[in-house]
């Protein structure tokens, strides 16, 4: 006789407590395992799809090219007649902003022009927070942003 009973009548091994916990600790280890794949799975898809939502966002040079008008100081000054005062909408810390009428192979267009006072230091850094912050929010009464002209590029070349 041998654990399990008669060998003739072919009858199981008795499970005693001792498999039971062999079998129990190896369900758990599976259990933790398959969790933890799941959970790494989990955490390497979100970081790939954040990385691509956020590349998206950042226009590549050529449809930065493409996706604003070319305007050079010219058309800004014919625009606005000159930045005269009877064109001027408000006066700012760090700059001016004067409304106009762009004519765009024959469409009228109507624009606000915002000149930048270079005298302060945090100029520029305000520019591109507003920039950031426009946008993103649409209101009817908010201009969208169509183009980017610098004084240094008189030509918009």
């Amino acid at each position: 006789m041998r654990e399990g009973g008669i060998v003739e009548l072919h009858l199981p091994k008795c499970i005693t407590n001792a498999t039971k916990a062999r079998r129990e600790l190896l369900v758990l280890i599976l259990v933790i395992s398959i969790s933890c794949a799941a959970i790494s799975m989990i955490i390497v898809l979100a970081k790939w799809f954040v990385s691509k939502k956020q590349s998206e966002d950042l226009p590549s040079k050529s449809s930065f090219k493409e996706a604003f008008f070319r305007v050079s100081y010219d058309m800004l000054l014919k625009a606005t007649k000159g930045f005269s005062p009877a064109h001027l909408i408000g006066v700012g810390s760090f700059g001016s902003v004067y409304k106009g009428i762009l004519d765009q192979d024959g469409n009228e267009l109507p624009i606000a022009v915002k000149v930048l006072g270079l005298q302060h230091r945090a100029t520029t850094k305000s520019f591109m927070a507003e920039c950031k912050a426009l946008r993103n929010v649409r209101h009817r009464n908010l201009v969208r942003i169509l183009s980017t002209s610098s004084s240094i590029d008189f030509d918009a070349r």
